[in-house]
């Protein structure tokens, strides 16, 4: 008994599997840098030496981390079949980021905290979409 031959649709619901966990795999990473940001921020308020250098290095990986987003969110949506609004959500986080850092690095701690606790839930709110049913993204 032969298995039957692969369609076109099943090779193409493969790659969109793939490139879902691609997308789980950056977006998780990413949400752990911003989960570790208010514990450095902490660390260096207790004066431990070194973390808010850590801190600043964490920033500047986190928006990194944040455009490979973008791309995994590209590739998961065309190739993938996978939805858009990854794509939407992981260009706000990064923007968001952008001006997170700036605010931090200018001293504004009014806004930089708030923001922070924005950036937290939308890490959390982007680490999840691939994991929601199929159904859910597709609507």
């Amino acid at each position: 008994m032969t298995a039957p031959a692969e369609t076109e649709t099943d090779r193409r619901q493969r790659g969109g599997t793939a490139l879902r966990g691609v997308f789980a795999a950056v977006a998780i990473v990413h949400a752990v840098l911003v989960f570790a940001q208010p514990i450095l921020a902490g660390m260096s308020l207790e004066g431990r030496d070194g973390a808010l250098d850590l801190h600043y290095a964490n920033g500047m990986a986190i928006m990194t981390v944040a455009a490979v987003q973008i791309v995994a969110a590209l590739l998961w949506w065309k190739p993938g079949g996978g939805p858009a609004r990854a794509i939407g959500v992981s260009a706000v986080l990064l923007v968001l980021e952008v001006v997170q850092f700036l605010i931090g690095s200018a001293g504004g701690f009014t806004l930089h905290l708030p923001l922070g606790i924005v950036l937290l839930l939308g890490a959390a709110a982007a680490a999840y979409l691939p994991f929601r049913q199929r159904d859910e993204i597709a609507a």
